[in-house]
């Protein structure tokens, strides 16, 4: 009784604060501010898990198990706010539906032909709107808003678009497909209207959607760009538009506007202007400071013999004890047919490396091995299951048998 009790006096809250509830779905997403008027619906959602809260002086947000319940609740609401064309269509087509499943209960065989007939058409039309709302959104992507020539007008008609798009993209959400299916049933004909047409314009629609929403947002980062270029050009056009001496000449620009400089001078320019007759002495001192020359001897170009590589000496490379010990062992298993631990060879060797590289050195060089070699050694390898991940092994050794197959 305990739980009956505590989900009526949920039902009960909701239904005593339906407002603000609703009011921050469909307004504020999901976010109740903490305002006078909220205060007493805050307190019920809270007390109920309907809501939750990270920070006393963080607003409150509804529950995600509420906004679903909001959302399934307010699906026609949405659908015609969102537009009204496709809310009204969306809207015949239900009655039509009705009609036609109460006329064939009553086996009224002429006026579920009609209805069915109504709910077609309006089907069809639906279809042509959402159709005809996509290929507004191409059409301007395709123009780039190239009418309007100022920026700022180009960049909020740009918005407008961005903001029908979402809009548009809300009439989508709202279409469910169990619906359809469970207004369709088992009849052919509103199987092939509710899940064939309908779903199918509703898929490409919203494929459609998302590129152009995708499009016109990269479009009007492109507009924010070319505004603040603009506005860069107009400032400096404006520090020298009243200067009758001013060309646009970037040489004649010695420093940088302070308009435009906002950071602090980090170095001094050191270079002295030849053409002006002010930086004279300037350059006189740079040239009495200058070291001076000495003419560079060039040495006379003496003529070597050529040697013969031939006649040089001979340099033996060292080698490898590690490859050494891998032959030696192969050939004594080879000359013995007797079995060899690679571990005791290692340690009886007492090599300068660690096993794992012996281990590595050893398989290499067998499979190194001519054809006829190959295949007259068989490696086994002894393996450790590790202490921590039980899913790895470790090599502990390797045992070198004489066989007659192949390596394994």
């Amino acid at each position: 009784m305990a739980r009956l009790d505590d989900a009526a006096d949920g039902l009960k809250s909701l239904a005593t604060h339906h407002g603000p509830v609703l009011d921050a779905y469909l307004n504020h997403r999901g976010t109740l501010h903490d305002t006078e008027e909220n205060q007493a619906a805050i307190k019920a959602l809270l007390k109920h898990h309907l809501a939750w809260q990270l920070d006393p002086d963080e607003p409150v947000q509804l529950s995600r198990a509420l906004t679903t319940t909001l959302s399934a609740v307010t699906r026609s609401y949405r659908m015609s706010s969102a537009n009204v064309v496709i809310g009204h269509l969306w809207s015949e087509i239900e009655e039509a539906i009705n009609g036609y499943q109460e006329a064939k209960k009553r086996g009224a065989e002429e006026d579920s032909l009609t209805y069915l007939g109504i709910a077609f058409e309006y089907g069809q039309q639906l279809i042509e709107g959402l159709t005809e709302s996509i290929a507004m959104f191409s059409h301007h992507i395709s123009s780039g808003f190239t009418h309007i020539h100022n920026l700022d007008l180009r960049a909020r008609e740009n918005r407008k678009m961005i903001d029908r798009a979402t809009e548009f993209n809300n009439i989508l959400s709202t279409f469910d497909y169990q619906d359809l299916q469970a207004k369709a049933g088992r009849d052919p004909d509103l199987r092939r209207l509710l899940r064939k047409a309908i779903p199918k314009a509703l898929e490409a629609c919203r494929k459609e959607l998302i590129y152009a929403i995708d499009r016109l947002t990269d479009m009007l980062h492109t507009f924010n760009r070319q505004q603040r270029k603009s506005r860069l050009i107009d400032s400096v056009l404006g520090l020298y538009q009243n200067q009758e001496t001013y060309t646009a000449n970037i040489d004649d620009l010695d420093e940088i506007p302070q308009v435009l400089n906002r950071a602090e001078a980090i170095m001094v320019s050191a270079k002295a202007d030849i053409r002006n007759p002010d930086h004279e002495d300037a350059l006189a001192e740079i040239v009495h400071k200058l070291p001076p020359i000495v003419p560079v001897e060039e040495e006379a170009h003496k003529e070597e013999p050529v040697k013969n590589a031939l006649e040089g000496e001979t340099e033996l490379l060292p080698v490898d004890p590690i490859r050494t010990a891998v032959l030696d062992a192969v050939s004594l298993v080879q000359e013995t047919s007797q079995s060899i631990s690679a571990y005791e060879v290692y340690q009886v060797l007492e090599l300068e490396c660690e096993p794992e590289l012996w281990f590595m050195t050893l398989v290499n060089e067998v499979y190194g091995l001519p054809d006829i070699d190959r295949k007259s050694i068989c490696l086994d390898f002894l393996e450790r299951r590790d202490g921590t991940f039980r899913g790895n092994y470790w090599v502990s050794d390797i045992v070198i048998n004489p066989a007659s197959g192949v390596v394994v």
